[in-house]
């Protein structure tokens, strides 16, 4: 039978959450599909997507042994069966008509003999892009009128709604004492475009009413690079928008870590913070990096860590997400130069890298981070990579990382319960999962994938016109 335990370190340190007392020689406990739920509304092309559950954390190497050739099948009823290795499964269907359709997945020999661990048949609807387009819509104005969200709005937009709102007292900084510092947290964030998930992040779980004293939180932004702005006015707007959500919140880094706001230099922002956490909370016991659109439940966190504060591992601790945990392969560099996360072999010569936290979110013991702190400026780096590039600066110090299941990304995993901390939310998906928690609510009532994840992406030019029309001549 299943036990299900509370989000602990016992989780942090490696356990996963679904543990069954079976003694049965099988790893897996069942499978199920995760997207499309039964009832959804899809289009093309369409991937499905899965979660494998173990029977518990220590026959993961049994699980890569037993079933590394073995197939994950989909069947779609009426249309027929499409296969994947098991390791890393990709299922997508790029050729169906709309209307409604049965699925359901199983586990089969790589020459198709067997059915083992078949799901309960789920139901979804197909539809042409256009129609998607509009139920996407449609479901997201619906969630943010009956939760009563904000609209998710830019820098300009909010910058210009201040000049409508009486001054209070300006907050105090989040780096104003390092006496008692258990954690301090770096969001990573683009200054100019992502204001909306800062925002959601603030009143959230960063709200300085909510989060505990001896938790630091700010967002790590550099700055902002505004040269390749031909209209000198379209700069000033940009800058004094900057300048006044620093002033007004207290919690946005820029120039502090020397650093340019670009993907390119996301090593260095990281570095940068680092080199900032310990020069301002030299006593803090850990330091944790996440990107801005992650739900990261840190009251929770932070009671774990005092709690167990003399059980967990204090140094050489570097913890996080492994990618593609159910995957035996180690991650090879990407040589294409056209892909955003282009590898020279004069950066990396070599053909693996080193296990690593995926960039979202992972968790490191003091030293760690005084020691890329220190040596931050002999330390090589792969520029944009920041995650592969904590694993490599760590790999000096021979500290390698612990995988933990605590920590998850949606666009391998599905919403989970038990987690600390998610990624891949919009700020909508932010405001639901707080809202699911302050109303007594599992963090994933509710879920929907598109609309906890759709996001505005906004350029510098749309950010502009956005505020076209109100803005003083």
């Amino acid at each position: 039978m299943a036990q299900h335990y509370r989000v602990s370190l016992c989780l942090l340190c490696g356990l996963l959450c679904h543990i069954t007392q079976s003694v049965a020689l099988d790893p897996v406990h069942n499978i199920s599909i995760v997207y499309p739920k039964d009832g959804d509304v899809t289009t093309l092309p369409l991937r499905f997507k899965f979660d494998i559950r173990l029977t518990s954390a220590d026959v993961m190497a049994t699980f890569q042994s037993q079933y590394r050739d073995k197939m994950l099948c989909v069947e779609v009823k009426s249309i027929g069966t499409k296969c994947s290795p098991i390791m890393g499964a990709r299922v997508t269907i790029d050729e169906l008509l709309p209307g409604n359709y049965t699925a359901k997945a199983y586990i089969s020999s790589a020459e198709g003999a067997g059915r083992y661990h078949e799901t309960s048949e789920i139901s979804f609807m197909s539809v042409n892009s256009s129609e998607f387009q509009a139920h996407i819509i449609k479901m997201i104005k619906d969630l943010r009128v009956s939760q009563d969200f904000p609209e998710d709005i830019n820098i300009l937009q909010w910058t210009k709604q201040q000049k409508n709102i009486v001054p209070i007292e300006k907050p105090a900084t989040s780096a104003t004492s390092d006496s008692g510092t258990l954690l301090v947290i770096g969001i990573k964030t683009a200054v100019l475009t992502n204001f909306a998930h800062r925002q959601a992040i603030r009143e959230t779980w960063a709200n300085r009413k909510f989060i505990p004293a001896d938790i630091k939180i700010v967002f790590l932004g550099c700055e902002p690079i505004l040269d390749e702005m031909s209209n000198s006015s379209d700069r000033q707007r940009f800058q004094a928008a900057v300048d006044l959500e620093k002033e007004t919140f207290g919690d946005l880094l820029t120039h502090e870590l020397n650093c340019q706001d670009s993907r390119k230099f996301l090593a260095d922002k990281v570095s940068g913070f680092m080199a900032w956490a310990v020069a301002n909370f030299p006593h803090t016991a850990f330091v944790m990096i996440t990107d801005d659109d992650v739900y990261t439940r840190v009251q929770d966190l932070a009671e774990e860590l005092r709690d167990h504060i003399y059980g967990v591992q204090r140094e050489r601790l570097y913890l996080g997400e492994l990618p593609e945990k159910l995957h035996p392969s180690a991650v090879s560099p990407i040589r294409d130069a056209s892909d955003a996360y282009y590898t020279s072999t004069h950066s990396y010569p070599l053909s693996q890298f080193p296990p690593y936290a995926a960039g979202p979110h992972f968790l490191l013991s003091v030293d760690c981070v005084r020691f890329i702190a220190k040596n931050r400026r002999r330390l090589g780096s792969l520029s944009g990579q920041d995650d592969t590039s904590t694993a490599l600066w760590l790999l000096t110090l021979q500290v390698h990382l612990q995988h933990t299941p605590a920590f998850a990304s949606l666009r391998s995993n599905p919403c989970r319960n038990n987690l600390l901390s998610l990624a891949d939310l919009s700020p909508m998906g932010i405001r639901a999962i707080h809202n699911n928690l302050f109303r007594g609510h599992q963090p994933c009532h509710g879920f929907n994938g598109f609309s906890w994840g759709w996001r505005l992406e906004w350029t510098l030019s749309e950010m502009l016109a956005s505020i076209a029309s109100t803005v003083d001549e």
